[in-house]
């Protein structure tokens, strides 16, 4: 049994290459509570957790009442080719 699972806690790795956009949707919804938790990588370096994201470097992470997934929104667009990576719990 994984023990992760009985604490109501199931992780996910998801990852992507980008184009222009700011924004990724996530393939689940993260609880509320678990979204600072959330860690974004862009080129393989861990990028920094802001509410207000304003740099390619920062992230937020929100919970869009019309998408099943959450939301990833980078400070700035990346650049074309960006590989990005998103590990947390839902």
């Amino acid at each position: 049994n994984d023990h992760r699972r009985r604490m109501g806690r199931t992780p996910e790795a998801e990852s992507r290459t980008t184009s222009t956009s700011a924004t990724w949707v996530l393939t689940n919804r993260i609880d509320d509570g678990k979204l600072k938790g959330a860690r974004v990588y862009r080129n393989g370096l861990l990028l920094k957790y802001n509410a207000s994201a304003a740099t390619v470097d920062e992230y937020k992470v929100t919970n869009e009442s019309e998408e099943n997934g959450s939301r990833v929104t980078l400070g700035a667009a990346p650049v074309v080719g960006d590989e990005l990576f998103a590990n947390y719990y839902y």
